[in-house]
């Protein structure tokens, strides 16, 4: 377990540099997701209204940057794989099965694609697992 979560927490830095250094604008989405956050309601036109929520608290406390608005999935990524682990672990009972299970999520091409843009994926997944 301990392996897992440095492994997970150095991937979580190394993707916060690679956002920092790629410096790349938000998507239509995510600027659509931003403005919500701008905008608090119950619910909006084609998405229910935790993206926003998640958005808001991220950019107050680490203010109104791309940056700032995409660490909400990583770190939902990063938290979905460590339930992962704990699932896997908790079925197989073996450590190196739940790692394999963690590591294979958290490396999947598509999550890790996901884990640099913030969209609904990551807080669905997480919510899921």
């Amino acid at each position: 377990m301990k392996k897992f979560i440095i492994f997970i927490i150095t991937l979580f830095i190394a993707k916060i540099y690679i956002l920092k250094i790629l410096n790349i604008d938000l998507f239509y989405d995510e600027a659509y997701y931003y403005y919500w956050s701008k905008h608090l309601a119950f619910g909006y036109y084609s998405k229910p209204p935790m993206i926003a929520y998640v958005i808001y608290i991220f950019t107050h406390i680490f203010g109104n940057s791309e940056l700032a608005i995409r660490l909400a999935s990583n770190l939902f990524y990063s938290l979905t794989a460590i339930i992962v682990f704990l699932i896997a672990k908790e079925i197989f009972k073996k450590e190196k099965i739940a790692l394999l299970s963690g590591l294979s999520y958290i490396i999947l091409p598509g999550i890790s694609y996901l884990s640099l843009i913030i969209s609904t994926d990551a807080l669905l997944s997480f919510f899921w697992a």
